[in-house]
């Protein structure tokens, strides 16, 4: 069984109705892991600076590139215990935001993660 802290819409941990710390387990587990995965930027975690997406460089420094970011976003969610594979992806830029959207199979099921940056 894959456990974490739950995250809101603002990406805070919160305290559930039992007045205890939120959790999720299995597929909103693993789906929640990945979403903060995706959402690490490269060099930011000072215990792990090999860790993160490259999206300053990637996306927002000179020409975007799209297919390389593509690549890492697959990379970084197939890292993530309990994926074992991800069976498409879609994004792109519009007004300076980037969203994009991956479907992704688990051990526990098929998920679509949604995002933006």
């Amino acid at each position: 069984m894959t456990t974490t802290l739950s995250v809101n819409s603002n990406n805070d941990i919160f305290i559930a109705n039992n007045g205890r710390l939120a959790i999720s387990n299995d597929l909103a587990a693993v789906m929640t892991i990945a979403e903060q995965a995706v959402k690490a930027q490269a060099g930011e975690m000072i215990y792990a600076t090999d860790k993160g997406m490259p999206t300053l460089s990637l996306i927002w420094t000179g020409t975007p590139n799209l297919q390389m970011y593509e690549g890492y976003l697959r990379s970084t969610l197939m890292s993530v215990k309990g994926v074992s594979k991800v069976l498409s992806v879609s994004m792109g830029i519009q007004d300076g935001t980037l969203s994009y959207s991956a479907q992704i199979e688990t051990i526990y099921g098929s998920e679509i993660l949604n995002g933006e940056l």
